[in-house]
């Protein structure tokens, strides 16, 4: 599983990520069951190279036999030549994102898999940032659709959500149906959870936060859910290294931590993710 998170403030974007990759297989007994977790898989990447617009993704970490690291990066390939300063929109490359993906999809037959994609950055001649998102369930992909449009200050967290969403939101995601099953009707349930919501979510910062705090902010929830989970009973399915990135308007894309299985100093030549 994946803690995927993504904070917009007023300097620009910060995304967050951690490393681990569930390997799921049958279990003797006709279901699917975790047998194995690595931590080193890659869910942060710059869509077109040099360009203020960055991608994080949670969910099935591969399309067929190559990974969803592999893909970005052919999309990339495929599209690098296309787009340059001047004619950079979030919305347009989020399309072909979108076209590319489908492609692949429906050519491996997924069923059965959830992928998760934001696509944010910043469109040529705008001030404020643009998030898009993006969920492929089985062969169909849902958007992309923009989201946190006109919000100042905001923070979406995707894949395993339920530790972040108790921290910030005060409640459990599963509040409604717990709610449900007690008996309450829908009008109470919406009541009860508004009041929750307005009472014990807990407070974020402002849009004037800067962008070094707002790393700190994004680099806290991943490791809380890294931590977290490690502590847990059950399978540790959210953990290794905390990938971090920045997308400012005017410095665009930049990396603040980032694992790499080279060692940088013998590849200076090699490009990076």
């Amino acid at each position: 599983m994946t803690i995927a998170v993504i904070m917009q403030v007023n300097d620009g974007l910060v995304l967050g990520t951690d490393s681990a990759s569930i390997i799921v297989g049958p279990d003797g007994h006709g279901k699917q069951a975790a047998y194995h977790v690595y931590f080193n898989a890659d869910k942060i990447f710059n869509l077109i190279k040099g360009s203020p617009i960055g991608c994080i993704t949670w969910g099935n970490g591969s399309i067929g036999n190559a990974s969803i690291a592999t893909l970005v990066k052919d999309f990339r390939k495929e599209n690098q030549k296309s787009y340059n300063g001047n004619n950079i929109e979030v919305q347009s490359i989020a399309n072909s994102f979108k076209d590319f993906i489908s492609k692949k999809i429906k050519k491996e037959k997924v069923e059965g898999d959830l992928i998760g994609f934001i696509i944010a950055g910043y469109s040529k001649n705008l001030n404020t940032p643009e998030i898009y998102l993006m969920e492929a369930i089985d062969d169909k992909v849902k958007g992309p659709r923009q989201i946190n449009k006109d919000e100042p200050v905001a923070i979406t967290w995707r894949g395993d959500t339920e530790n972040t969403t108790r921290l910030l939101l005060g409640m459990s995601q599963d509040m409604g149906k717990l709610l449900e099953d007690s008996g309450l009707n829908r009008n109470k349930i919406e009541e009860i959870i508004g009041n929750i919501k307005e009472n014990m979510q807990l407070p974020i910062g402002v849009s004037a936060m800067p962008i070094q705090d707002a790393i700190d902010f994004v680099d806290f929830i991943i490791e809380f859910n890294c931590k977290l989970s490690k502590f847990t009973a059950g399978v540790q399915d959210i953990g290794g290294p905390i990938d971090l990135a920045v997308i400012t308007k005017h410095e665009k894309f930049k990396w603040i931590s980032r694992k790499h299985y080279f060692d940088k100093s013998l590849n200076n030549e090699t490009e990076e993710g």
